[in-house]
Formats: structure tokens, C-alpha cells, sequence
């Protein structure tokens, strides 16, 4: 089984980063309770664009990650679906670039050879190869210090 994770990176606010509110309708979305700056900033972005979302609390991503599985079974059936635009980006890109925070580990870090760690360099391919068609584009990992600089 292959499971599907989505990842938003949030900045102040989470509106320029999704445009296509029908995608999570009906969804639920967990957050980890101790991350407030991720809390703040999607329980704002729902509220200002009435999102129709129900915002799941969990108390560590080992509880996130444990409730996930539990409720998505090897017979669990997960639909892709890409916008015609984010099609049409797709084929005209064969390289991805990958920004992450140095230091942020067990999510991303630098490791002493200059290369990517942690879960970014290992579900940002598996994102890709979940994606319908042939699309296995070159990807070029960025670490940066702080998410300003990123930005």
C-alpha cells in the first residue's frame, strides 16, 4: 500500500498556496496540537474562505500517522486528480526544485555531503510516482536557514 501525504507549506497565511477549495471539501485535516503557528494559521485560512473542512487535533504525528493507517486500509481506494493547469505545468517542467528549512528534522535537515534528509527526501518521490501518467521529473533539493530566506 502506498499512502498519499499532502503537504502545505504554510507562510502567514495559507490562501496563496491553495486555490482549488472543492479539492477538501468534506476533508479532514489533522494538525498537531503543539504546533500552534500550523494551528493559528489553517484554522484562520478556514474560517476566512469558509472552507468545508473539519480540522482533526492530534496530539503527536505518531497519533496522526497511527489514525491514518488505521482508516486507510490496503483495499482503501485513493483518487488523484490534477487541475488542467497543474497539468499543463507538470509537462512543461522536467525539473522540480524542493525548498526546505535546514535543521527541521525529522522533516528535513542538510546532511554534511550538501544532500537532502529526513521525510522530505523521502515522500517528495513517492508524491510524484502517486501522481497519474509518467511524470518522474529530475528533482533538485534547496536547503535554506530560515523560511524568509525561502521565501
Amino acid at each position: 500500500m502506498k499512502a498519499i501525504l499532502v503537504v502545505i507549506i504554510a507562510s502567514s497565511t495559507l490562501s496563496s498556496f491553495i486555490y482549488s477549495l472543492h479539492c477538501y471539501a468534506g476533508k479532514k485535516i489533522g494538525v498537531v496540537n503543539n504546533d500552534k503557528r500550523m494551528m493559528t494559521a489553517l484554522e484562520d485560512w478556514a474560517k476566512e474562505k469558509q472552507a468545508d473542512i473539519q480540522i482533526q487535533y492530534y496530539d503527536s504525528l505518531e497519533s496522526c500517522a497511527a489514525d491514518f493507517n488505521q482508516k486507510n486500509s490496503a483495499e482503501s481506494s485513493v483518487t488523484i486528480f490534477l487541475l488542467e493547469k497543474e497539468q499543463d505545468w507538470l509537462a512543461g517542467h522536467d525539473t522540480v526544485t524542493v525548498g526546505y528549512t535546514n535543521d527541521y528534522l525529522p522533516y528535513c535537515d542538510t546532511d554534511k555531503d550538501g544532500k537532502a534528509t529526513g521525510l522530505v527526501s523521502d515522500l517528495i518521490p513517492d508524491m510524484f510516482d502517486a501522481l497519474p501518467g509518467d511524470y518522474e521529473p529530475d528533482i533538485i533539493y534547496r536547503g535554506y536557514n530560515s523560511q524568509n530566506e525561502m521565501a
